[in-house]
């Protein structure tokens, strides 16, 4: 049987995005941005990755 989990994306703050577009972080370092939600990475541990963003200086949200 399979289980449900929660799971976020992480997207760009509006004030460090100029584009129009929403972006989400694919996870990717050569191309860290897509405004396709399906090619965004996807968060299972939400306490990790706010960790990661605060030590990394991020402007992402969930």
């Amino acid at each position: 049987m399979t289980t449900k989990e929660d799971a976020w994306v992480l997207r760009l703050k509006d004030e460090f995005n100029d584009s129009e577009d929403v972006q989400y972080y694919t996870g990717n370092e050569d191309e860290e941005l897509t405004t396709d939600i399906n090619e965004a990475n996807i968060i299972y541990n939400k306490d990790d990755a706010e960790n990661w963003m605060k030590k990394m200086g991020r402007g992402y949200s969930f």
